[in-house]
């Protein structure tokens, strides 16, 4: 079964919709329509199409992509269901060893100074001094 899926659905379009855009191919698959609803209020719609033939899901998306659907462009594309197997990563990523220091203990954006040392900010040029009441700024 290969799945296409249809993106920028118009808010007003309804399954019926769906099958009636893709004329000629309604009676060749199932169709659904899914949304997703956010915490600031704005959703996300999106039509799936799940053919049993992959010569009508290439039709399909050959055809439609980029047609008018209730007046709106929608883009048609094949869905790829996320696995393992379809990482775009080496497949034994999680095996490869780490050669840099622990990203999640180190702080990317400026240097960070230790109890009674010094050093200077990469990115303003201020020589830091910290000492035990406190941080102390130096122009170099």
């Amino acid at each position: 079964m290969i799945d296409v899926i249809v993106f920028a659905l118009p808010d007003e379009a309804e399954v019926a919709d769906l099958q009636s855009f893709v004329k000629g191919l309604a009676n060749k698959g199932i169709f659904r329509i899914k949304e997703m609803r956010y915490a600031n209020g704005s959703r996300l719609r999106y039509g799936l199409i799940s053919f049993e033939q992959p010569k009508h899901a290439t039709k399909a998306i050959k055809k439609f992509n980029q047609k008018k659907l209730l007046g709106e462009p929608v883009t048609v594309r094949q869905y790829v269901h996320r696995s393992y197997q379809n990482e775009r990563r080496a497949l034994n990523w999680r095996d490869i060893p780490w050669r840099g220091p622990d990203r999640r203990k180190i702080e990317r954006r400026k240097n960070l100074l230790r109890a009674g040392s010094e050093g200077v900010d990469s990115l303003s040029g201020i020589l830091a001094v910290e000492t035990a009441r406190g941080t102390v700024l130096k122009s170099s």
